[in-house]
Order: C-alpha cells, then sequence, then structure tokens
C-alpha cells in the first residue's frame, strides 16, 4: 500500500512537473514591440527612451537596441542639439523585435541647418528617398518594415551559405534596422510599433531581390518607396533563383504560411530557369504558386522577366516572358509586365 501511495506520489510529481514545463512559456512575458527613441539624449521628450550617439546594439543584450557597431557607422554619428546627424555618410539604429509588420516613424529637422533625409531598412530596402526640410523646420514621416526569420511552423527556408547567412544576414536576422543616410539627416526621435497591415510578398531572382552592396539595387528594393505606412512589402525573393529552386528551398513555404486573406504574392522568374530548365516544369510550378495562393486566400501576381541589356534587339529569355503571360491569362491571374 504504502509502496503504490509513493508510486503514485511521484506520478503525479512527474505530471506537475511536465505541466509547469509546458505552461513557462505562456507565463513568460511577451516580448516588446513598441518603442519610442529619443536621440536628444539631454533632453528627451516624456516618455521616449534617451539614446546616446554611444549606445551600441549587442545582440542578447538586456538593451536590445543601438547603433550598429561598425567603425564607417560610428565616426560618421554626431550628436547635435536636437538630435544626431552625420554628414553625407550612413549610420545604423537597431532594435530587437519579433517577426512581423512595423510602422515607423522618424522625426527629423528643427536645426540651424537645412535636413535631408533618406531612410533605408533591413536590407537596403528603400523607405524614405531624400526628404527635404529648410532650417529651422521639423516633420516626421511614416512607413511600414517587414521583419521576419527564417523559421516557420514545420520547417526552414534554406538559406544560401554564405551569402544569405554571412552579407544578406540583415534580411532573416533577429531586429529592425535601419539606415540613415543622405547629407544630413537630422534624426531627433523615432518610433516602432508592430501593426497589422495588408502584406504584399515579392518571391523572384536577382532583377527583384534585396542587394547587399551600393550600388547595386532592383525594383522590389525600391519598391516600398512607393507606398504610404498601411501596406507592407516583404521581399523574399534571392538573386540566382529559379521558381523551382525558391520552392524547393521553401521560400514560397515561409510566404504561405505568414500570408493572410487578401495580401498579395507578386512572383517573377525566368532569368535563371532558361539556364537549362525545363520550360514545361516551370509552367507546371506557375500553375502551383497561383493555387497555393489562392488557397490561402491571397491574391496571386504574375511579373514578367525583364529582358537583359541586349534585350532591345534580341529574345535573352528564350519565350520564358511569354510563358508566364500564358499561365496568367489561363488561370485569370493579373499579369504585371516589367521593362528594362
Amino acid at each position: 500500500m504504502a509502496s503504490q501511495k509513493k508510486s503514485r506520489n511521484s506520478l503525479l510529481a512527474i505530471i506537475a512537473t511536465l505541466a509547469i514545463g509546458a505552461a513557462s512559456p505562456l507565463w513568460a512575458a511577451d516580448p516588446q514591440t513598441s518603442f519610442k527613441f529619443s536621440f536628444d539624449a539631454a533632453h528627451p521628450a516624456p516618455g521616449f527612451t534617451p539614446v546616446a550617439a554611444a549606445d551600441v546594439y549587442k545582440k542578447g543584450s538586456d538593451k536590445p537596441w543601438g547603433f550598429e557597431d561598425l567603425p564607417a557607422s560610428k565616426e560618421a554619428i554626431k550628436e547635435i542639439a536636437g538630435g544626431v546627424t552625420s554628414e553625407n555618410k550612413p549610420f545604423y539604429f537597431s532594435v530587437a523585435v519579433p517577426e512581423g509588420n512595423y510602422r515607423v516613424t522618424v522625426h527629423a529637422g528643427g536645426t540651424a541647418g537645412p535636413t535631408d533625409l533618406t531612410v533605408k531598412a533591413e536590407l537596403r530596402r528603400l523607405m524614405v528617398e531624400h526628404l527635404h526640410m529648410d532650417a529651422g523646420k521639423a516633420d516626421k514621416v511614416s512607413f511600414i518594415v517587414n521583419v521576419r526569420t527564417p523559421v516557420y511552423p514545420g520547417g526552414k527556408v534554406s538559406l544560401k551559405q554564405p551569402r544569405e547567412t554571412t552579407d544578406e544576414a540583415w534580411a532573416w536576422d533577429e531586429k529592425l534596422t535601419l539606415e540613415f543616410n543622405d547629407v544630413h539627416p537630422n534624426v531627433s526621435a523615432v518610433e516602432i510599433e508592430k501593426v497589422e497591415v495588408p502584406t504584399v510578398y515579392l518571391v523572384g531572382d536577382s532583377t527583384m531581390c534585396d542587394q547587399s552592396k551600393e550600388p547595386w539595387n532592383s525594383w522590389g528594393q525600391m519598391f516600398p518607396r512607393f507606398f504610404k505606412d498601411d501596406i507592407a512589402i516583404a521581399n523574399h525573393a534571392e538573386s540566382g533563383e529559379t521558381v523551382a529552386g525558391s520552392l524547393g528551398a521553401h521560400r514560397f513555404d515561409k510566404v504561405w504560411s505568414l500570408m493572410k486573406k487578401g495580401d498579395y504574392l507578386f512572383f517573377a522568374f525566368g532569368h535563371n530557369d532558361m539556364k537549362g530548365g525545363n520550360i514545361n516544369t516551370y509552367i507546371a510550378n506557375y500553375h502551383r504558386v497561383i493555387q497555393q495562393t489562392r488557397e490561402k486566400g491571397g491574391f496571386p501576381v504574375v511579373v514578367s522577366s525583364m529582358e537583359r541589356m541586349n534585350g532591345a534587339t534580341n529574345n535573352t529569355l528564350q519565350g520564358y516572358p511569354d510563358a508566364a503571360r500564358q499561365v496568367a491569362e489561363k488561370r485569370k491571374c493579373p499579369l504585371s509586365t516589367c521593362t528594362r
């Protein structure tokens, strides 16, 4: 009897331990998704966290924000009355946040000199292009930044090594990174809040992806600049990809795992598919992408590939743009035509 009671107590202890272990994530504090930073560290506005030029981002730190510890960036940052600025050199500010869409509001100007501000986010995605204010004038501008990680329920995107894990790591890491650029950014404050907005997903090749180094860029990388702060652009394109390769690397699976009813998927392939690929497989994969996007409640949009440099006089993509158009027509899917 005593033995049975002891066994029963041991079993109850094990169950209690398992229950506590299973429930503990629910008790943990939710990660912070709303921030207000004042770059006028001496006179922060009420409710704003003061940030000094010496504050550096360190992954896993108790202070999950700060300027990126890059030599060029550190040399560029100058504290001024009312904020921070640089002289025609970029500087970077990062905040650790969970995956999602974030409305970022940048306050700038109000200084003795004029303000000229360009803002990029994550991996050089253009958000604000040359916002000018005369001396003494102040203003603010808002935009949406999409932050993502490679993991999704049941899988993980197969990132290219070392390209996406090193040179392009900012596209997939644990933080939201802002690049302040132009002649005199004169940034005084930044507000960040997680929001639920419609999302336009992009999947494609180098003509669409976020290029990591100046002066390279793509149309997809410039795309966010043309939208207001009520829609997100999530660029999942990658250089060298085919539609089959992106399916195999789970890039589409990642997008579909996040897609909500009413979201959009713009996809464009052809530049790499035509290099020894099979056009019938390409067509079949386009049908698959359209079908699965619609099953998720999203709106697929076929974007035809742009021709290469000598495409004005030659068909450099061997019929792949025509194949994309034919699939779009057959599936009654919107088609966007790219030109050089």
